[in-house]
């Protein structure tokens, strides 16, 4: 998964500047990312309205003669607010930024901007989209990767690596170790030996030696881990159910 960036503006010359800068700042980085521009609030609400580019940090060059960019704010928040999706408003008049922080934006830039100022909004929008606590997030081939946890069954050690398996058939594997993997997880996950961590959301059923997935596969729980494994499993389950 890229990290998407949309840039909304009625000129051209200062889309083709922020998709400049922008890209500037992410090959500093050396990491991979999409941006998408439009002209026209319409084609820019249809397109993230059709999931044809749902960007994760859009910027709206606003002006006092148009409403075009509070057209876009107001689909944003009325409709996917529940999203990752952090707004930038960018206007050549100071005055004219004050009116947008209703709609919750996350930062504000004035035109013509430092190119300082825009990569502290970039650094301050990327560093929370990676740093996600809801997310397991790994680079690979200079592309972030991201895994919501909550699709997570479970991670597996394999010497340098750490594989996790995700409900259905997919799997992610990266450099890591089960202990730092632990630390970034949410609540949800345990480790039960060496080899295995759990997501207690896809346990069919278990006992204290054994935890059997929803997958079908079967699992053993060390004694060295027996103890914070069982304890987890009691929180969050009626014990006796379980065993069913």
């Amino acid at each position: 998964m890229s990290y998407k960036i949309g840039i909304y503006s009625g000129k051209e010359e200062i889309s083709m500047q922020l998709e400049k800068d922008i890209a500037g700042y992410f090959d500093m980085h050396k990491t991979k990312m999409e941006v998408e521009c439009w002209t026209e609030d319409d084609a820019c609400i249809e397109d993230i309205k059709s999931d044809i580019f749902v960007p994760n940090l859009i910027f709206l060059f606003c002006t006092e003669e148009t409403g075009d960019a509070k057209n876009i704010c107001v689909y944003i928040r009325d409709n996917i607010c529940n999203t990752n999706m952090e707004i930038v408003i960018i206007s050549k008049s100071k005055d004219n930024l004050f009116g947008y922080f209703r709609f919750d934006v996350f930062d504000a830039l004035c035109y013509p901007y430092l190119k300082k100022e825009l990569f502290q909004i970039l650094e301050k929008a990327y560093v929370g989209f990676v740093e996600s606590p809801d997310y397991l997030v790994y680079k690979f081939n200079d592309e972030i990767i991201r895994v919501n946890y909550s699709d997570i069954m479970y991670m597996m050690n394999d010497k340098r690596y750490v594989k996790a398996r995700t409900k259905g058939q997919g799997g992610h594997t990266f450099i890591s170790t089960l202990e730092k993997e632990k630390e970034r997880a949410t609540d949800k996950f345990v480790i039960i030996s060496r080899k295995y961590m759990i997501n207690i959301d896809f346990i069919k059923s278990a006992n204290k030696e054994y935890v059997t997935m929803e997958n079908g596969e079967v699992l053993h729980v060390t004694d060295s881990h027996r103890k914070e494994y069982w304890k987890k499993i009691k929180t969050y389950f009626d014990v006796d159910s379980l065993h069913k």
